[in-house]
């Protein structure tokens, strides 16, 4: 791995003067700082906390780390089966709540929408049809 110690600064310094200024010294901007590196950028890592890559330290364990936007229902967010999906898209247009992804089929036997909370997690809702033949 790169040596990042030249990357991470902790006192305040003149940021004017660099090619790239990195905010957050996380998993994101730690990458950005190698990639900034290789490319021989001048560049600052700009972090509020004291060490590097706290968020890592900080997530819960056995919490799911996406690096893709997958849906995996139940284990990414939760998932909810209805009777009437059409109505629930109703109430929830009446409601003004917001839909992501509206009315879809899902596989031969269901049909899905997603909302995002306040929170901005997902919620799905889901119906399952009768099988056909």
């Amino acid at each position: 791995m790169p040596n990042l110690a030249s990357s991470i600064v902790t006192n305040a310094i003149d940021v004017t003067c660099v090619d790239v200024a990195i905010i957050g010294a996380g998993p994101a901007g730690l990458s950005a700082a190698i990639q900034a590196k290789k490319r021989q950028l001048s560049h600052v890592v700009l972090e509020a906390s004291p060490g590097v890559a706290d968020t890592i330290h900080s997530f819960a364990d056995g919490k799911w780390v996406m690096d893709e936007p997958i849906k995996l229902p139940g284990v990414t967010h939760p998932a909810f089966v209805v009777d009437d999906l059409y109505a629930l898209k109703d109430w929830l247009d009446q409601a003004g709540i917001a839909i992501t992804e509206g009315i879809h089929r899902l596989g031969p036997r269901r049909i899905t929408l997603f909302i995002r909370d306040p929170d901005r997690n997902v919620l799905e809702f889901k119906q399952l049809l009768p099988e056909s033949g």
